[in-house]
């Protein structure tokens, strides 16, 4: 997931087009639109999540929901996602 950058965004953008409304998939987007700096598509993405999962983010970020068994990549979305400006406040 994070070395390969475009094996990674084909993999999601296919996941997508199966279920748009996966929030994962969603905010796996929104973290690396964060990481890579491309502003479009981060809003892109946060955009349609909060139009059908508005609270996914933010209960990521406090921990009420735990995606993946290792820390490792917990933290690599948590990180992207506090780099996209979420979870302040």
């Amino acid at each position: 997931m994070d070395r390969d950058h475009a094996a990674f965004v084909k993999w999601v953008q296919k996941s997508i087009q199966g279920l748009p409304t996966a929030p994962l998939r969603r905010a796996m987007m929104v973290a690396y639109a964060a990481e890579v700096g491309d502003e479009a598509l981060l809003r892109t993405h946060l955009d349609k999540l909060n139009s059908f999962a508005p609270d996914f983010i933010p209960s990521l970020l406090q921990g009420e929901k735990r995606i993946f068994p290792k820390d490792e990549h917990m933290n690599m979305l948590l990180d992207g996602l506090r780099k996209a400006g979420l979870g302040e406040g």
